[in-house]
């Protein structure tokens, strides 16, 4: 093991010559100084773009000063950890910055993870003070902490105070820590420092012009380390930060935002091809977190102003990126990963830590400027994973084990050929599969645990865990969910579970893990999987196959748990009533939507149509008063599915729909009347009051009218929730056309901008059902629409949308005597009118009560702002405010 078996020469071709990478970078400079730097340089240019706000690198730099101010006015320490918890807006970068500045190292915290993994996280960091707005405190663990509110009042509040200067911050102190799954089921925590960050930024630097950063598109959780590219280059740079919620809300961005730069993982690009999506103005493209396959970078450079396509390598233990490789536009080979960034290196050895020739599998090893401090009171694992460098120059250097394993090609790059290990990645997440393992292991029915990586062809990687239960135990699906969202991030649960009489052994007793089933391979991949018992079960079952596009589907598999949504339901019930000529409705499906149950009811109900407006959403418990909220322009509810979801199972939520009911209705209807027609059904189930009504959009008018009308007749309303309803002005002229289209598409919860076109395109001669076929042809052919939905579906949607529009305008509300909660959209970051009722201070003698909700009238109800809007509205039903 000793024995070197490489020559001089190889010796130094592989240890020296290619990792001679030393180059110059700001190593005494903080990481805020060098945005404070050229904020200096560039004061008045744009530096943070979110939505329709816009911040200069001078606006920046002051209020991230204000902040350091109150900060270190608090108590905050030089190198102590403070804690940062916000929404995607502006705010997020001047928390970052003013902790910085203060002296502090930010703990970024993901408000849409685990109670459970916050907790942890500050706990672990001895974190007492948080940065974060006042909406997301319920998220954050109940333990004593000092919060700092960067909300409206607080930006108000300091508007030309003189803040001082930043502190002076050592280049080695700790920026900011990065938790990673561990294996032992405890997360660990990564400490860079300023001089790690510096280096990386100083590589980006030479190595991307200014115009390649002029517009950096930053969608990634600042809980991931691809975030500290994505707002330090372009800020360092005299860039533009353009904020987006994720990777995919490229789609709802202004057409006139000009990205030139898109830095994210390789799954998260492929959707973004397949829906088309990815702006004309963009140039180049960082790949990362995720091996990188040949067909996406060929299909990115079919794209003609694609430039460059850059396969970016790094774990977090070595400051987001370590080697880098500039795609060919004519590579015929899975893309290397390069060689390392300036001022790292690359190791690749064997299991004795002696380098390896050309072409042999080995585990790459990394030096330089980018190893981290280590794990935060981790010693004995940053021990064993932070060695010393046997190769490095300098005195008391070290490496990193990345578990990694790679060969070296004749051109000096590296290729990346999987893990030594059980740890894997999982759309650019590191995930290591002991710590699901080990939440599995803490049910009572579970025996034994095992999660591997199945690679499906169509949704690609997937995490499938495969279990063994104790005797006289059965394992629930539901139940394993449940356990596992409680712990870990969503991106960490399984997709798949499969539950096994026995695990597959070696002879010598080990998991054989190479033998374990696939998911499509046996008969336990979904709970209680059975085939169809009848010749009604096996044609429902194909229905659902064609509509969903996935099989086999078992007579126990839920339709909206196999992915069926608003569009796909309404196909599915029209597929149902052509080809069997059943009575099938939307309600029906909701209700039922297991093939088992959907069956048992049509035979029960042959050839007895009936007409149902309330949904049972959940039914909740008994012992609580009912939410009753009524559908939006498009007529149904599958848009509160999630708000219902996230108000606990306990509270009872109806929907009140008119899929089913709106060719009964003659002519064109009003508000009024069909609040008479949706009265007598709730009333049908709830005889008396007091009644908690709502609506969203359109839904909050008819919840208006429906309060009214109750009130009349002599019964109690204990809540009116109008949810981003506003109060009609005008009514509009034909000449909307395109603007409806658009409203209608938001509508069904599809993204627009690429609809934009063909609306100009189309002359206002041409008939309506053409115009609507050239816009769904294109939205097809854009992705935003499944090419297997028939154009009679949403032509159906669209006249339910269009009829309930015009009775929307034309509505005109009295004067209501009793009070409205209002849960306002905030729209914009700068959140200006924020005391506005949308216009019912006009209509509720007794007032308006106003909560702010996150995200504006479409994403209020989406995730991650729906949780807001939920908790909100579940404290408004139980006060009965």
């Amino acid at each position: 093991a000793d024995i070197i078996l490489l020559s001089d020469t190889e010796q130094t071709q592989l240890l020296v010559d290619w990792n001679a990478t030393n180059a110059p970078y700001p190593k005494h400079q903080s990481m805020h100084n060098l945005f404070v730097a050229q904020a200096l340089r560039t004061p008045d240019s744009v530096a943070v773009v979110a939505g329709a706000d816009h911040v200069t690198y001078q606006s920046l730099d002051q209020w991230s000063d204000q902040l350091a101010y109150e900060l270190q006015d608090t108590g905050v320490q030089t190198e102590e950890w403070v804690g940062i918890c916000m929404e995607r807006t502006p705010a997020l970068i001047i928390g970052i910055l003013g902790i910085l500045k203060a002296g502090g190292a930010y703990v970024p915290l993901d408000h849409t993870y685990p109670a459970e993994r916050l907790a942890f996280i500050l706990e672990d960091t001895a974190t007492q003070l948080v940065v974060t707005e006042p909406h997301l405190v319920t998220v954050l663990p109940s333990q004593t902490i000092t919060s700092v509110y960067l909300d409206t009042e607080w930006f108000a509040g300091r508007q030309n105070r003189v803040a001082p200067s930043a502190v002076a911050t050592p280049a080695e102190q700790p920026a900011y820590i990065i938790y990673t799954s561990g294996s032992t089921g405890r997360p660990k925590g990564v400490v860079i420092t300023h001089r790690n960050a510096a280096a990386l930024i100083g590589w980006a630097q030479a190595l991307f012009t200014d115009r390649d950063v002029g517009g950096v598109f930053a969608a990634t959780s600042i809980c991931f380390d691809l975030s500290i590219f994505e707002i330090f280059v372009p800020l360092s740079s005299g860039g533009t930060l353009i904020l987006g919620q994720n990777a995919l809300a490229l789609l709802e961005l202004p057409q006139t935002t000009a990205i030139t730069l898109l830095n994210t993982v390789p799954s998260a690009i492929e959707q973004l091809l397949q829906q088309q999506a990815i702006p004309p103005t963009v140039h180049t493209v960082n790949l990362a977190g995720e091996a990188l396959p040949h067909h996406l970078v060929q299909q990115l450079y079919d794209l003609d102003h694609i430039k460059h396509v850059f396969n970016l390598y790094g774990p977090s233990e070595d400051t987001t990126y370590s080697t880098w490789a500039l795609i060919p536009r004519d590579e015929t080979r899975a893309p290397s990963i390069g060689c390392p960034i300036a001022n790292s290196q690359a190791y690749v050895l064997d299991g004795h830590g002696q380098p390896v020739p050309i072409g042999v599998v080995g585990e790459l090893y990394l030096g330089g400027t980018g190893v981290a401090q280590g794990y935060l009171h981790r010693p004995a694992v940053t021990a064993e994973r932070f060695l010393p460098d046997p190769f490095g120059d300098a005195v008391g250097s070290r490496f990193y084990r990345t578990g990694d394993l790679v060969q070296y090609r004749q051109s000096g790059n590296l290729a990346f050929l999987g893990r030594i290990d059980h740890q894997v990645k999982i759309r650019g997440y590191r995930v290591e599969l002991g710590e699901i393992e080990s939440v599995l292991h803490h049910h009572p029915a579970v025996q034994d645990a095992v999660v591997i990586v199945h690679t499906d062809t169509v949704q690609g990687p997937v995490l499938v865990a495969y279990l063994t239960a104790k005797p006289e135990h059965t394992l629930l699906t539901v139940q394993l969910r449940d356990i596992l969202h409680e712990h870990l991030p969503s991106y960490m649960v399984p997709s798949v579970f499969v539950v096994l009489d026995a695990f597959p052994r070696t002879p010598n007793g080990k998991l054989d893990r190479c033998a374990l089933p696939a998911p499509d391979q046996q008969g336990h991949v979904h709970e209680q999987h059975v085939a169809p018992r009848t010749t009604l079960e096996l044609k429902l079952a194909q229905i659902w196959e064609s509509v969903l596009h996935n099989g086999p589907v078992g007579i126990y598999d839920d339709f909206f748990q196999l992915g069926g949504h608003s569009l796909l339901a309404v196909q599915l019930v029209t597929e149902i009533q052509r080809q069997l000529a059943l009575p099938c409705t939307l309600a029906t499906l909701f209700q039922r939507p297991t093939v088992a149950q959907l069956a048992a009811h049509l035979e029960q109900h042959e050839g007895k149509p009936s007409s149902t407006i309330i949904m049972p959403i959940q039914h909740g418990d008994a012992t609580k008063p009912p939410f009753f909220c009524v559908h939006p322009a498009g007529g149904h509810v599958f848009r509160y599915v999630e708000l219902a979801r996230q108000m606990g199972k306990d509270q009872p939520f109806y929907g009140i729909q008119m899929l089913d009911i709106w060719q009964e209705i003659q002519g064109a209807p009003s508000i009024p009347a069909i609040a008479t027609r949706y009265i007598d059904s709730i009333r049908a189930q709830q005889p008396e009051g007091p009644y908690y009504l709502g609506g969203w959009s359109m839904g909050g008018l008819i919840a208006f009218e429906m309060a009214q009308q109750l009130r009349a007749q002599g019964h109690d309303i204990a809540l009116l929730a109008l949810i981003d309803s506003t109060v009609p002005r005008h009514h509009p002229q034909a000449s909307d056309d395109i603007h409806l289209l658009r409203e209608f598409a938001q509508d069904l919860g599809l993204p627009l901008d690429l609809l934009a076109d063909v609306a100009y395109d189309i002359t206002a001669s041409v008939h309506e059902t053409d115009y609507l076929m050239q816009v769904f042809q294109q939205a097809q052919q854009t992705g935003l629409l499944p090419d297997y939905l028939e154009f009679a579906t949403l032509e159906q949607l669209f006249a339910i949308f269009k009829m309930n529009v015009q009775a929307m305008w034309s509505y005109v509300p009295q004067e209501y005597p009793g009070s409205v909660t209002l849960f306002r959209s905030e729209g914009t970051w700068s959140k200006q009118q924020e005391n506005t009722t949308l216009g019912w201070e006009c209509y509720a003698t007794e007032g308006v009560i106003v909560y702010a909700v996150p995200g504006n009238h479409y994403t209020l109800v989406q995730s991650p702002h729906v949780m807001v809007l939920a908790t909100q509205l579940k404290n408004c039903l139980e006060s009965g405010d």
